[in-house]
């Protein structure tokens, strides 16, 4: 536009004054339209394959597989398109066509059998399997195409049936074994261990936390969230350890039908790790143990809710006598502990180089796999107040070996429909370096659309000893007409009385709605999803307004900003709080009637009854 103005200066001055005053609308201007990838022909006329025989060319028109001998397409070029390749999706669509329904439709029987009629389901010529039961295959095939191409009446005809129906606990009689010992002729259902995403689907429906993002949610999530697997995220260099213990496809390639491996690390992936563990607690905790029902009811109830069935008696019986044991030993170790760590150290211990700040007296120890390893707080932030400061005396025991985050302080529970943030440190094969100091928000960005983003301050924590940090943050447009947020990040090496303060500015995208949420404020990791700190922390402030430098916690000042908290800890003996109005999270006391539920549930997701179908 300015080569248009360029002879005329009081029209350029004037188009560029009412661009300004456009772009002031710009926030209200509609998302853009999705855009999907989609192929199209060049032209509507067509470039003729050949193929070159000596000394001539010999062209090769359009035509289905001869082996099927079908006659030659009909093909009707519009003026755009040559129209070959909807002549091609209508036969494959059609009611004609001898192979795509039945492979449909094997498909489907497949996926209740564990193997279609067709055991290759890829391949349906020669190099493939011949069909087990050829007239099924063509009734049940026929079936469809009369249903109008519904694969609900399919599916409902095949778990009415009574092959589906069978118990996979029928011993094969002589004539069996010797005549189908592969179980072919399905003269009992095919034991089927569940898929990698239907274990741990199943896990987390009995414990009752699945949940289910938001339709229009763009992102995937981190195997450590609640949200059904199929949302997880599928990364190549590093899979899911629960889902690719259970033969989930590494996604490189089709897969049309999944190995059933049955390996010990499976049986010690469930046993030991983490994440099963935390489902069966919270199992447990879902069940009202020691309150509303007798234990029998609860197993009872524990029952139906992994197996779908009632326990008989016996089971009952055995199930009552490990969860009594369970509890006898549990409850016979807590009465002989006479050292209970408090949550507290004396400031003496770690923090001693630490000078001219007000630290309190204690420093309250975070302490992963205890009862002091989160505690929480409901502050009284705005849900607009998209500017505030966090800020933190304390240190950095270890990280971890893989790459889960240090999260010191935290207002999200990681799902992206939900808005919040957190500060966190990295470890030792994050995408990051390790050691980095990161702030990461969910909002939205400038045009009101959801907005996920790590923010990356490049300033390295070392470990074990006494560092100040803070994130100044400011998730508002800095000025009018501006499109980003900044995050002022500060680290101080308080061991070492010449350090200086490191500080760095970071831009972002997220200027809006990071606290338009209900969640209360965790400190020391991010609620059942892990991610813990591992150290100590003395003094803990967040205050409003993204603050500067000279209004730090570090700076001397007569007069201090108002904060929305500020914890100094005096080393409660008894620690049943860790501050006024918060709470240990998660953890407040052990129960041994609950932990022995919790094993008993455990138990339950160990079984074979629970990891296949029978």
């Amino acid at each position: 536009y300015k080569k248009a103005f360029e002879k005329t200066p009081e029209k350029l001055k004037q188009w560029e004054n009412l661009k300004k005053q456009l772009a002031e609308f710009d926030e209200l201007k509609p998302a853009p339209l999705p855009e999907g990838f989609v192929a199209t022909d060049v032209s509507a006329t067509p470039v003729t394959p050949v193929i070159k025989k000596r000394d001539k060319e010999i062209p090769v028109e359009p035509a289905f597989l001869t082996l099927l001998d079908k006659p030659a397409p009909s093909i009707h070029p519009t003026e755009n398109n040559t129209g070959r390749r909807l002549a091609l999706a209508d036969w494959i669509a059609s009611s004609d066509n001898p192979l795509s329904t039945r492979v449909i439709t094997n498909r489907i029987w497949q996926g209740h059998f564990g193997t279609g009629l067709v055991a290759t389901p890829n391949d349906f010529g020669n190099l493939g399997g011949a069909p087990s039961h050829p007239e099924l295959l063509d009734w049940l095939t026929t079936r469809f195409l009369e249903n109008g191409w519904k694969r609900k009446d399919i599916h409902r005809l095949i778990l009415t049936s009574s092959t589906y129906r069978m118990s996979a606990r029928k011993e094969p009689g002589p004539t069996e074994a010797k005549t189908d010992p592969e179980n072919r002729l399905l003269w009992r259902f095919p034991p089927r261990r569940l898929t990698s995403e239907e274990v741990r689907d199943a896990m987390l429906v009995a414990s009752g936390e699945i949940r289910f993002p938001k339709s229009d949610s763009p992102d995937s999530v981190s195997g450590t969230s609640p949200d059904r697997s199929i949302y997880v995220k599928k990364l190549r260099n590093k899979p899911d350890p629960l889902l690719g213990s259970f033969d989930a496809p590494a996604g490189f390639q089709s897969t049309p039908s999944r190995p059933e491996t049955t390996t010990p690390t499976q049986s010690l992936l469930l046993i030991n790790n983490e994440w099963p563990l935390d489902r069966a607690r919270a199992f447990a905790k879902s069940l009202p143990v020691g309150k509303d029902g007798e234990q029998k009811d609860l197993v009872v109830a524990a029952y139906r809710r992994a197996f779908g069935r009632e326990p008989n008696e016996q089971e009952i019986d055995k199930a009552l006598g490990l969860i009594d044991s369970l509890n006898r030993v549990r409850s016979t170790t807590q009465q002989g502990q006479v050292d209970d760590p408090t949550g507290f150290a004396p400031n003496s211990e770690s923090f001693a180089a630490v000078q001219g700040v007000d630290i309190g007296t204690h420093a309250l120890r975070l302490q992963r796999d205890s009862r002091f390893e989160q505690f929480e707080a409901d502050l009284p932030f705005a849900k607009n107040d998209d500017a505030f400061t966090v800020e933190a005396i304390t240190q950095l025991d270890s990280i971890y070996g893989d790459g889960t985050v240090n999260t010191l302080v935290s207002r999200w529970d990681n799902n992206r429909s939900t808005n919040g943030w957190f500060l966190c440190v990295t470890s030792t094969k994050s995408r990051y370096q390790p050691r980095n100091i990161l702030f990461v928000m969910n909002g939205v960005d400038h045009r009101g659309q959801p907005k996920y983003e790590v923010v990356a301050a490049d300033l390295r924590v070392p470990l074990e000893k006494p560092v100040y940090i803070a994130a100044s943050v400011t998730a508002r447009p800095k000025s009018k007409g501006s499109q980003q947020g900044e995050v002022t990040f500060f680290l101080k090496d308080l061991s070492d009385p010449k350090a200086t303060m490191q500080t760095v500015t970071v831009p972002h995208s997220v200027v809006g709605k990071v606290n338009d949420s209900d969640f209360p404020v965790l400190v020391g990791g991010r609620g059942n999803m892990g991610h813990l700190w591992d150290g100590e922390v003395t003094r803990l402030t967040i205050s409003p307004g993204g603050l500067p430098q000279n209004r730090l916690i570090l700076q001397a000042q007569a007069d201090a900003p108002k904060r929305i908290v500020d914890w100094k800890f005096s080393g409660n003996p008894i620690a049943a709080t860790p501050a006024p109005n918060a709470r240990w999270y998660g953890r407040e006391s052990s129960d041994p009637l609950l932990d022995s539920f919790a094993d008993f549930c455990h138990l339950l997701f160990n079984s074979n009854e629970f990891l296949y179908l029978y």
